[in-house]
């Protein structure tokens, strides 16, 4: 239920890293990673627990947390040139009112 609450910002994130030409490419395997480790780590992880060896499992967890910092640390952001629009009062009024009003178009919102 939460990982919806990421789900934008995960998708952010992968326009920030990938240029236009490899985006579709680099998610497909992007998901496919997410998913076969989303099948396979409880597995891992319940086979460790049955045996008994907790030591295991959790040198293993700090061995892939230090894998995931190194690689975050590894990662060239592709950022494109953009111009910045210059602040406006009337332009933020406009865009607060527009999310407003399609906040109240939802169904859970809506009177």
């Amino acid at each position: 239920m939460f990982i919806q609450l990421l789900v934008p910002c995960y998708q952010w994130d992968s326009l920030c890293l990938y240029k236009e030409e490899i985006r579709n490419s680099a998610n497909a395997l992007s998901e496919i990673s997410n998913q076969f480790v989303t099948l396979l780590g409880p597995v891992i992880g319940g086979i460790f627990s049955s045996l008994h060896i907790y030591s295991v499992g959790f040198g293993i967890d700090a061995l892939t947390f230090l894998g995931s910092v190194l690689s975050l640390l590894c990662i060239k952001v592709y950022r494109e040139a953009e111009k910045e629009p210059k602040f406006s009062l009337r332009a933020f009024g406009e865009e607060l009112k527009e999310g407003y009003y399609e906040i109240r178009t939802k169904t859970l919102f809506s009177p």
